[in-house]
């Protein structure tokens, strides 16, 4: 749910179409309120299990300030709203972007960061929406009614909703405060899809093997609250890196995309000093004898994973041929790596970064990220996200640099790229 709602006439059986009618007309009622979004995924895949958790608050006073701060987890975002500007935090990148409220609350749809980056679902859309009932029906094919469920000592009618793509659950508790209790989506469909892109992204078979359970509790609902001043003021930490408008007046990009990643082409590499399976790995001492591929991943992603084996496989290929490959992981423990790397008999090279901290210097947004060096040290290619023929992409990178063509400007437009 990803947009403020089209017109949408779904299938609604009388039960439910009155309980979300319900729902609209008591969260319109309230003129401000406060909740908290605890968000739990759970995903399994060929032996490996993985379980974030995220806490986040969010105030609302109508019709347009609001603060959703994420209270703990490793997703999500800061966004305060004073009526008048917009602030978007990212506490892991620490960057953070200013920009006028829009006009038409509606339009907040627009604004990615927001509807992406909340509680992972548009719930919040859903709330500050002059118009709930559209929005959550956006999209919507089908609405039943599932009946009645206890969920945690409340009450709860189950609303059952089908989309192309996926299905989800609505729990809303009974009574005269018709309250959302929870959220239950169910991806399934969407992760056993397999597409091939216009950009060369894909949507890998590997997907079908993925269970992924999520679920959105709404707490500690107080629909009086007593706000200060301070609720809507946006602080800016000492550390964060701010961005405002574009000359156009149109917010400046948030992630980093091609043109960022072209900062880095045709620049010294930056520093690089990580522990690794075979003690120190420094950037440096390759200079001058190696061709380097960089190879930023994290087990959590399945378009990392299913692509070590290709790695694996290049540097074997070219282990007699001056190419160093390193997988250099981001955000994980070095136990929970080196267990990965045994458990999936890996050799390869790799470098441990749990903190991240190479995150800002390699614009690393995305995973997986390739990044080739020639033996002098620049930054020939940085390419993120998944490509077709991966193996054969990556070769036609390196063989170049074997050959001693290094960087044209004419040569590397960032095209191979893929949008993020």
């Amino acid at each position: 749910m990803l947009a403020f709602a089209e017109e949408n006439t779904p299938e609604t059986s009388p039960e439910a179409r009155e309980i979300v009618k319900k729902v609209s007309d008591y969260i319109l009622h309230l003129g401000k309120f406060s909740l908290e979004f605890n968000t739990e995924m759970k995903i399994s895949s060929e032996g490996m299990k993985h379980e974030l958790k995220s806490v986040s608050s969010f105030a609302f006073n109508r019709p347009s300030k609001f603060a959703y701060l994420l209270k703990s987890g490793l997703v999500g975002l800061n966004i305060v709203s004073n009526g008048e500007k917009m602030y978007i935090y990212s506490p892991s990148t620490k960057k953070c972007k200013e920009m006028p409220f829009p006009k038409n609350i509606n339009d907040i749809a627009d604004i990615t960061e927001f509807t992406v980056n909340t509680e992972g679902f548009g719930l919040a859309n859903i709330l500050i929406s002059p118009d709930p009932e559209k929005e959550i029906l956006r999209d919507v094919s089908s609405v039943k009614y599932g009946g009645k469920q206890d969920f945690g000592g409340v009450e709860c009618h189950i609303l059952k909703f089908r989309q192309i793509d996926f299905e989800w659950e609505m729990w809303v508790r009974t009574g005269d405060k018709p309250l959302i209790e929870k959220i239950v989506p169910d991806f399934k469909k969407i992760l056993g899809s397999n597409k091939e892109y216009e950009d060369g992204m894909t949507d890998s078979g590997i997907m079908d093997n993925i269970q992924c359970d999520i679920s959105i509790v709404l707490k500690n609902w107080n629909t009086e609250p007593v706000f200060t001043e301070d609720t809507f003021v946006f602080m800016l930490p000492k550390d964060a890196k701010i961005s405002g408008e574009t000359d156009s007046g149109k917010p400046k990009k948030w992630w980093p995309g091609k043109k960022e990643e072209m900062v880095l082409i045709g620049k010294l590499v930056p520093r690089l000093d990580l522990e690794s399976t075979t003690g120190k790995f420094k950037i440096e001492n390759f200079k001058d004898k190696d061709v380097v591929v960089l190879f930023f991943w994290n087990s959590f992603y399945p378009s990392c994973r299913e692509v070590i084996p290709e790695i694996v496989g290049l540097t074997e290929e070219f282990k007699n041929k001056d190419v160093v490959f390193c997988m250099i992981n981001q955000g994980e423990s070095v136990g929970k790596v080196r267990k990965f790397l045994e458990n999936e008999k890996i050799a390869c090279l790799t470098a441990f970064d749990p903190d991240s901290k190479t995150a800002d210097s390699f614009l690393t947004e995305s995973f997986p990220q390739i990044v080739v060096i020639d033996r002098k040290g620049t930054v020939q290619s940085v390419n993120s996200g998944k490509i077709a023929g991966f193996k054969d992409f990556v070769k036609k990178k390196i063989e170049p640099l074997l050959e001693e063509k290094l960087f044209s400007p004419s040569a590397e437009t960032g095209k191979d790229a893929p949008e993020k």
